[in-house]
């Protein structure tokens, strides 16, 4: 999971399905859309919201968005029941 600069968000080495993405913040919640024609895992995120697991703040199915609380303290999201870390450099070429 690539967050790049512009606010896209590229998926490599899996998750292609769900490419092309877009990320945003808006104060300590990161918010990721995805794209691609996969369908939006919406019964694994209701099922995680409760447990707030790897940060998980919110998700909206219609608009393929899925919210995370995303500070200093963050140490990785969970998305799709897999973990990513923050890395000053992407490792993933």
């Amino acid at each position: 999971m690539l967050l790049q600069s512009d606010g896209s968000l590229v998926f490599k080495g899996g998750f292609d399905f769900y490419n092309p993405g877009s990320w945003r913040r808006d104060g300590d919640v990161l918010i990721v859309t995805v794209g691609g024609k996969a369908p939006f895992p919406a019964e694994l995120y209701k099922e995680q919201l409760p447990k707030h697991i790897g940060g998980l703040t919110g998700y909206n199915e219609k608009r393929r968005e899925i919210s995370y609380r995303f500070d200093a303290s963050t140490e990785f999201i969970n998305f799709d029941n897999f973990y990513f870390y923050r890395a000053e450099r992407c490792h993933a070429q």
